[in-house]
């Protein structure tokens, strides 16, 4: 049987195996107490076990759900870092995750909803963020990206990806790379 104390899984009775980001105790009456440390690790776990990445997503607050994307792009062999931070003509800007693969670079912003009203809005801040990217970068394509949680399509060139959609996305980069916004 399993119950939650204190925002923890404990368990009667035997739980075996561990799960990345999971610590287990054991307490004073016996039961396994499982105590979640890193909720992004045990997220990728989770899919990775086969549950729905929409759903997994869904549970994890904005800043996890960065992470995670940047995860998906590590799992593609892309070098990321996670709140890029830069300044460039006297002016500072932040991007959620910068993923380089040689020349290739995904400026890509997460949004942690899946609502599509305005999306054009915050599709054009993207692209100006990467743009400027683009300029401080110099010897790369800048490729403008936005994740979210349940909008699929192209805006202004901008490709919008639900999470659930990103692995698919980039196992089939090659048929979209036409479509593409490029910044140099």
């Amino acid at each position: 049987m399993c119950l939650l104390r204190n925002g923890n899984a404990v368990f009667e009775g035997d739980f075996q195996g561990e799960l990345p980001g999971v610590i287990v105790h054991t307490d004073l009456d016996g039961r396994k107490i499982l105590v979640v440390q890193n909720r992004c690790e045990l997220a990728v776990e989770a899919v990775r076990m086969g549950c729905s990445v929409d759903k997994v997503t869904r549970l994890l607050e904005w800043r996890e759900f960065e992470v995670f994307v940047s995860n998906v792009f590590e799992s593609f062999g892309y070098n990321v870092k996670h709140d890029y931070r830069f300044k460039h003509r006297g002016v500072r800007r932040q991007i959620d995750v910068l993923a380089i693969q040689g020349r290739r670079t995904f400026s890509v912003d997460c949004k942690h909803w899946s609502k599509t009203r305005g999306l054009g809005v915050y599709v054009q801040k993207q692209v100006e963020r990467s743009a400027l990217l683009a300029e401080f970068l110099s010897n790369k394509e800048v490729y403008p990206l936005m994740v979210t949680l349940g909008f699929n399509g192209f805006v202004d060139g901008v490709p919008v990806v639900a999470s659930y959609a990103l692995r698919d996305f980039l196992l089939n980069l090659d048929q979209y790379v036409d479509m593409l916004r490029v910044l140099r």
